[in-house]
């Protein structure tokens, strides 16, 4: 089980809380331009100040981005420093400017996630500007409270929202980490019934087929030491005909999974329809009232529909495949159909199989142990058409 923590998910996109603030800072950002913002092109000193306002812009947009798209520090504590120095220098030349504060604080306030120290030490910073400046225009002393205000309920609002934020961290983190143990241990579940299956699988041919073939090893070597037998050959092969049974129980125990959350013709249909790739059009059909077969004979079908339908996408080159399932009064039977380059001179093994060319013989050995036949038509003009026919009782 891997027991190392789920890192926290640091691509989630801001929330309501930092977009608040983006849209403050924004707000009176704007504001104070409305208010202050009176550029002058008399000469190179109003051109410098008149460029100042925008060089703040760009600082805040860049520090602000932290919020946003997860910016890297670097460049936003770069910004800050931009924003800052710029709004200074406004500040200083008209007090107005001191509207943009609380832009500048938001900006300030950023870079508390990763770097709380330094986001005290920047919106003290603005502080002691905002006080230096309105104490530079003859302002009452007692207008200091403002920015100390300011400063102190801004903090606590920004140090809330930090904390808030490192708690959805964690729990974020803490409900990953949750979801991968889940995970994990749904695994070891799933590996846990698959060793106890394999062992309950061992332990039934062990006490059947085993011991099945062993007594028909010493029945054969007892009869050829007799030089009769016709006693033991009817042993022999009534302990055949038990073991043949027991094993077809055993291959209905063994059920796909695709027959486990399905019926045979949905799992064949949903098998043809995969198989409808790079311009093949795939058809299936159902004739006759479909009913439970048995468990062999289902295996044997949706295994052939795989192999059959996987030979026509790999080797048929054909544009058109039709796979239709019939089920008759004593048989079940499974036609492919395509027009594809078919076989040459009924030759079946000459267009190949995804398993080595020898997945159309093992197929017709399978439907033969089961009574029935795979029937081939390939013709030479192209296209061909392959029958399993399987013969069923009850099942």
């Amino acid at each position: 089980m891997n027991d190392a923590p789920a890192a926290p998910n640091t691509a989630v996109g801001p929330d309501a809380a930092e977009w608040a603030w983006v849209v403050i800072g924004s707000a009176t950002f704007v504001s104070a331009l409305a208010v202050a913002y009176r550029p002058s092109l008399d000469g190179p000193a109003d051109v410098a100040m008149a460029v100042v306002p925008w060089m703040a812009a760009i600082g805040m947009i860049v520090g602000m981005s932290g919020l946003v798209v997860r910016s890297p520090l670097g460049l936003r504590l770069a910004g800050v420093a931009v924003a800052l120095a710029a709004w200074a220098l406004l500040m200083f030349e008209d007090d107005r400017w001191s509207i943009a504060s609380f832009s500048v604080y938001v900006v300030c306030y950023s870079v508390w996630g990763e770097r709380p120290l330094v986001g005290v030490t920047l919106t003290a910073v603005a502080t002691a500007v905002w006080i230096a400046a309105w104490a530079a225009a003859d302002a009452p002393a007692w207008t200091t409270i403002i920015p100390l205000g300011v400063f102190g309920v801004g903090s606590a609002i920004a140090l809330s929202i930090h904390r808030a934020g490192r708690l959805n961290a964690e729990q974020r983190r803490l409900i990953e980490q949750l979801q991968a143990t889940r995970a994990d241990l749904a695994e070891s579940e799933r590996s846990k019934g698959v060793l106890e299956e394999r062992a309950r699988m061992a332990g039934e041919i062990h006490d059947t087929l085993a011991q099945g073939y062993t007594s028909i090893v010493l029945l054969s070597r007892a009869a050829r030491r007799s030089g009769g037998g016709s006693e033991q050959l009817g042993a022999i092969e009534a302990i055949a005909q038990e073991n043949l049974d027991a094993s077809r129980r055993l291959i209905d125990a063994m059920r796909p999974p695709e027959l486990e959350v399905a019926s045979l013709a949905d799992a064949v249909e949903r098998h043809v329809a995969s198989a409808a790739t790079n311009g093949l059009v795939a058809d299936f059909g159902v004739a006759g009232v479909p009913r439970p077969l048995p468990g062999s004979v289902e295996v044997t079908i949706l295994r052939a529909a795989q192999e059959l339908t996987a030979n026509v996408t790999a080797h048929a080159h054909a544009q058109r495949m039709e796979v239709t399932l019939s089920y008759l009064d004593d048989a079940v039977v499974l036609d492919v159909c395509d027009d594809g380059v078919g076989f040459t001179s009924g030759a079946v093994a000459d267009r190949g199989s995804l398993t080595g060319g020898q997945g159309i013989d093992a197929l017709t050995r399978r439907a033969e142990s089961l009574g029935g036949r795979l029937v081939v038509d390939g013709r030479d003009d192209g296209g061909s058409s392959l029958s399993l026919v399987l013969p069923v009782g009850d099942a």
